[in-house]
């Protein structure tokens, strides 16, 4: 109870900090970007996209928002809240703070990047607890016929008092799903 309510605290002074306008972004540094040509996001990207594997779930609105994902690390967010916290196994409990969630789309290349920042995340065990931030960039060509997606994924994760690790860029296919984002992710 001690933990949930410390998470709880941490993700008020956190919101509260960011500040709000009546939309609940932050004014100056909004989660949600997007850049396209003349500040259209293509029709053809708006829906859910996810590997093979689900460990990526991306759902892009029409206005080329990141409305909710899932991040590799198994977590589904509703971008515009900002944040989660939620129990984990074992009697642990984790809270995630979001940064920037960005859709960049170059009609000339046909290329789509995403970044994704994780400022902080906590993860309270019993016997301690794990806290760090994630920075993601996803990049490459979205195909001719608008339903896969070529990415290199590189990844900056920090793990307090451990320092930064990058691993090597992974390659992973993104294929377009249910358009209807209540079908594709847990509650």
């Amino acid at each position: 109870m001690t933990r949930t309510l410390t998470l709880l605290t941490w993700l008020t002074i956190a919101v509260a900090a960011a500040g709000c306008n009546p939309n609940g972004v932050p004014p100056n540094n909004s989660r949600n970007n997007h850049t396209a040509a003349q500040d259209k996001f293509p029709s053809f990207l708006v829906g859910s996209w996810s590997t093979d594997t689900a460990r990526w779930i991306f759902t892009f609105e029409a206005d080329g928002r990141i409305s909710k994902m899932r991040h590799f690390i198994g977590a589904d967010f509703d971008v515009a809240e900002g944040g989660l916290v939620e129990p984990w196994k074992n009697n642990a409990e984790a809270a995630y703070f979001l940064g920037p969630c960005n859709a960049v789309y170059k009609p000339e290349s046909r290329e789509l990047t995403v970044t994704i920042i994780i400022e902080h995340y906590t993860i309270e065990f019993p016997n301690g607890k794990m806290e760090g931030s994630f920075h993601d960039h996803l990049t490459g060509p979205v195909s001719q016929d608008g339903k896969t997606w070529r990415a290199i994924w590189k990844n900056e994760s920090e793990v307090t008092g451990s320092g930064t690790s990058i691993p090597p860029p992974e390659k992973l296919l993104f294929t377009k799903i249910e358009t209807d984002p209540s079908k594709v992710y847990s509650d």
